[in-house]
């Protein structure tokens, strides 16, 4: 699996005539796991949620409506889901971090860019944009809908909007922190342009587009019909944006880094 996954991606980059690498297959296995321990965690929440929706209206004298009616996807519980596949996001970076710890230590030599690369130039373009969009634009759509609504729960929807913003902010931030701080790890010069690719594929991993749905949802639930466009007018933006920065990192050709690169033991 791991020698048809490094081949996949490379082709996917562009790169069909170089043959994959151990190490390669080792980094892109890393990511694998730690993509399943994200979805596992997703998975564990929501079973358990339901679960416990179940186990209340047991014990309890709820009724069969009343018992479906807290199942129903509201604002809040959308809210805390999506915090939470947040939060396994994060783990499943950790765990591909530990994972790349050791993959580096088990090189013989360590390549490195000559000089310190910018943040900007490891996160990439689209990460900036996306980023933007997503967080930048988030916020002043809540803050306009506070603005404009009329109606207490439009007001109730944009201040929400603008604290789970907050929220999916610092936790983005707390992933990014450990993809740029991350020593390059690649043995030779090829292998540090696919250390540059990888890590701008990690970065667009803590920007998801959860605020986006999360806005489609409160446009959904609002009372006005000026605070749903400007949450579906965000929402579909943030949507296309993301899309369209997954789709072009995930196939930017697998060229050598610009700088060359200078070689130090490991």
């Amino acid at each position: 699996m791991g020698e048809a996954r490094a081949r996949q991606w490379l082709d996917r980059h562009g790169a069909t005539g170089r043959p994959t690498t151990p190490l390669l297959q080792a980094r892109l296995d890393a990511r694998h796991r730690s993509e399943t321990l994200s979805w596992l965690l997703m998975g564990a929440v929501l079973a358990a949620f339901v679960v416990a929706v179940f186990v209340v209206g047991e014990l309890s004298d709820v009724s069969g409506s009343e018992r479906a009616s807290l199942l129903e996807p509201g604002f809040l519980q959308i809210g805390i889901f999506y915090v939470v596949m947040a939060l396994a996001v994060i783990a499943g970076l950790w765990l591909q971090d530990r994972d790349e710890r050791r993959i580096a230590r088990t090189l013989t030599r360590r390549v490195a860019h000559p000089q310190a690369v910018r943040v900007s130039t490891v996160v990439g373009r689209w990460f900036i944009v996306t980023a933007t969009v997503t967080v930048g634009a988030g916020l002043l759509a809540g803050a306009v809908a506070a603005m404009i609504a009329t109606e207490p729960r439009d007001r109730e929807l944009a201040y929400a909007m603008l604290a789970a913003i907050g929220v999916f902010a610092l936790l983005g931030l707390a992933g990014l922190v450990r993809v740029v701080r991350r020593p390059a790890i690649a043995d030779d010069e090829q292998s540090l342009g696919d250390d540059l690719l990888l890590r701008r594929e990690d970065a667009l991993r803590v920007v998801p587009p959860y605020p986006a749905t999360l806005a489609a949802v409160a446009a959904v639930q609002s009372r006005s019909l000026t605070v749903l466009f400007v949450f579906l007018g965000y929402a579909l933006v943030a949507l296309i944006v993301s899309f369209l920065a997954s789709w072009a990192v995930s196939r930017a050709p697998a060229t050598r880094p610009v700088s060359f690169s200078s070689e130090a033991a490991a």
